[in-house]
């Protein structure tokens, strides 16, 4: 309390001990703002008419999106907008027209990543930011897990991440940083990403313990003062410290919907949901970005799990399966008919052959220029890259690691001797 204002401090690093806030050489500063007038908390009041609409509104924003970016298509240069018109084309059918009409100018320049390879191709970049965008991500989780600090639920999904790539170690490393974690530490910009855990957490381990279940009481009250209310325009939005930003709404009331339907809260999960359909709504030139985030499609850019041996790939398959078959490794990638998609597969070592549609497949350095399926290996990263062209909806990739044995020699009948 300062002149009779009241003021919440953002302690990123810092602790606040009887009554002192202690800065050090490494936190050396602090922000604070208002937290303006108390006043009792009325869920009601942030439950926008929308919200009874819910998958109404979400198909109605969706529509209006495709249809700015299916007309201008051959304009689209952000990625963003590229990866959400090529996802949501494959709803309205329209998939090899949308992928057909991206300008050639866009791939393999300085504005495509990794991220719409799976849909357009240009491996050769592809390659290169994918290999120094995980390389970077990877780094940065370490550190922020050896530092044990709370900005590691800034990212998206961290314990999906870490299982999809058989990181449990660390992801067990994360849970514990979670389970110590004292409720008053946490931020409002640490929710979501804490939210995100108890849902990943029930899809990786069903039969496990919450480990967040004694911060839920904290996260509610920080979301419920940081609420605000657009009645002009009936939309509802949550403020983190950088103010107003729908990204992190959106993010927060998608982060939501999950944990209240399980806890059976009817009221947050109609906040929730207000706040997603609003930030949808104020999107504006940030649709394709905000799409990207709420990811309502099979066929989106993600990482699929393969095994439990550091394998899995950078895919737009709607499933992909892998087996062990007599020592070999094969691998079941489901698309429409007739249709083409490319593939990063990560921890693939070393192999003898590789067979696609039940037969030998040769690499291709150029297998872009083609109009059939290829492939190319880089064994310095242990990096499979695949084009797949569809000939049936399951198609299977065969790596072969090892010769069957040659069958055993012919005996005559005369002699029973070996045949030369």
């Amino acid at each position: 309390m300062y002149s009779g204002s009241r003021y919440l401090f953002n302690r990123s690093g810092g602790e606040l001990e009887n009554g002192f806030l202690t800065l050090s050489r490494e936190n050396s500063s602090i922000s604070y703002r208002s937290r303006g007038r108390q006043r009792t908390f009325d869920p009601t009041e942030y439950i926008i008419t929308q919200a009874g609409d819910y998958e109404g509104s979400l198909d109605n924003w969706k529509s209006a999106s495709f249809n700015y970016w299916n007309q201008n298509a051959a304009f689209l240069q952000n990625e963003e907008d590229i990866i959400a018109y090529c996802s949501e084309s494959f709803i309205r059918g329209s998939y090899p027209a949308a992928v057909a009409a991206i300008s050639r100018d866009f791939i393999n320049s300085s504005m495509q990543s990794h991220r719409s390879s799976p849909f357009i191709g240009g491996m050769a970049n592809a390659y290169r930011m994918f290999v120094a965008g995980e390389n970077e991500k990877s780094t940065q989780i370490s550190r922020l897990a050896a530092d044990k600090s709370l900005d590691i639920f800034k990212e998206e999904h961290i314990l999906d991440y870490l299982f999809t790539r058989s990181n449990s170690s660390l992801a067990n490393e994360i849970i514990d940083i979670i389970k110590n974690i004292k409720p008053e530490s946490i931020i409002i910009d640490h929710c979501p990403g804490i939210l995100e855990v108890v849902s990943d957490i029930r899809r990786w381990r069903p039969s496990a313990e919450n480990p967040a279940e004694h911060l839920i009481e904290q996260m509610v009250s920080l979301v419920s003062e940081n609420l605000v209310r657009d009645t002009e325009n009936n939309h509802v939005f949550v403020l983190n410290f950088e103010g107003m930003n729908l990204d992190f709404s959106l993010r927060m009331g998608k982060a939501i919907i999950p944990w209240a339907e399980s806890a059976q809260n009817a009221e947050w999960e109609a906040i929730g949901k207000s706040l997603v359909i609003s930030a949808l709504e104020s999107s504006g030139d940030g649709a394709g970005k905000l799409y990207n985030t709420l990811r309502t499609t099979d066929y989106y850019p993600r990482a699929a799990w393969l095994t439990d041996n550091n394998q899995w790939a950078w895919t737009v398959s709607s499933l992909v399966r892998a087996s062990a078959i007599d020592g070999d490794l094969n691998i079941a990638f489901t698309f429409p008919v007739n249709m083409t998609h490319y593939v990063i597969i990560r921890g693939i070592r070393p192999f003898l052959r590789l067979q696609l549609y039940g037969t030998d497949w040769r690499s291709e350095p150029q297998f872009e220029r083609s109009d059939s399926s290829g492939w190319i290996y880089y064994p310095q990263d242990q990096i499979l890259i695949l084009k797949l062209r569809h000939r049936t909806a399951i198609e299977n990739v065969r790596i072969i690691y090892r010769e069957p044995p040659p069958p055993p020699p012919v005996q005559t009948e005369e002699t029973g001797e070996p045949e030369a």
